[in-house]
């Protein structure tokens, strides 16, 4: 039982963890290269004003690659988690349903 309370444990904090890094590059793209209205997206050959080549010492690639890396390592986690909760989550859902 502890183990197992253990194991729930750090699979929580390591996603908390994953989530931080992945909120802040999203963030920081949603910023710093908004990809809407459609006329300020991205490099235009230098017609663009509002282009920015980095963002807080970083480029837009790096921040892409964190955001893309962080939110595959979440999503793994947020799967185990489901996975470790499976009875308890089919319990609520049988009860919920009258079962």
């Amino acid at each position: 039982m502890v183990r197992m309370i253990r194991v729930n444990a750090t699979v929580d904090l390591l996603a908390l963890i994953m989530f931080i890094p992945m909120a802040v590059s999203g963030i920081a793209l949603f910023k710093c290269w908004p990809t809407w209205p459609v006329h300020y997206a991205g490099f235009q050959g230098g017609a663009n004003p509002g282009y920015v080549s980095q963002c807080l010492g970083m480029s837009h690639t790096q921040w892409v690659m964190i955001h893309d890396i962080s939110s595959a390592v979440f999503v793994l986690l947020v799967a185990v988690h489901l996975a470790l909760h499976w009875k308890f989550i089919s319990k609520i859902m049988k009860h919920a349903r009258g079962d």
